[in-house]
């Protein structure tokens, strides 16, 4: 239980610390827990929303719920986009599916980093043989010259601190 504990704490810190390096598009709204085992975040990045006739709709803002189960670490995160969103990997009741294989090092800001690239539409990320959503996958798959939606942010560094001069003398 102990292990669990630092892990959330840990992980808690982590998603505290992208936020800080990417405000414009991470920010977390809510959490519980203590320590916390539940995050709404919201992340401002372009995702297809929908898709009306053959256009996609898209939404710049998304809501998302990271639940972390008492299993946590040594099972996966569960996520839900609580706003709509149209992706071969997500689920139509907004259920991520973040694959087969949960690495159990993997930590929050990855994970949210990840999220990020299954939202923007990265093509690297399409199994289209594994889809959550069927109908989703067929769209992506004929339209894989619109994706990705956009540039994946980089984190910006946290900044330095000053360091202290040396300065030579002559004895």
């Amino acid at each position: 239980m102990e292990a669990r504990r630092r892990r959330l704490e840990a992980d808690a810190k982590a998603l505290g610390a992208l936020a800080a390096t990417m405000p414009a598009v991470v920010e977390v709204l809510q959490t519980q827990g203590t320590p916390p085992d539940r995050h709404l975040i919201r992340l401002n990045l372009p995702a297809i929303e929908k898709v009306d006739g053959d256009t996609p709709v898209r939404r710049e803002q998304h809501r998302l719920e990271i639940r972390l189960p008492s299993t946590y670490p040594l099972s996966a995160p569960v996520v839900r986009a609580l706003s709509p969103v149209f992706h071969p990997h997500v689920f139509a009741n907004g259920t991520f599916c973040l694959g087969s294989r949960w690495l159990v090092g993997e930590t929050l800001g990855d994970l949210v980093l990840r999220l990020i690239d299954i939202l923007r539409a990265d093509p690297l990320l399409f199994d289209f043989d594994s889809a959550a959503h069927g109908e989703a996958a067929d769209w992506y798959e004929a339209h894989l010259d619109l994706f990705p939606l956009a540039e994946r942010p980089s984190p910006k560094p946290p900044e330095a601190p000053e360091r202290p001069r040396l300065e030579w003398r002559e004895l």
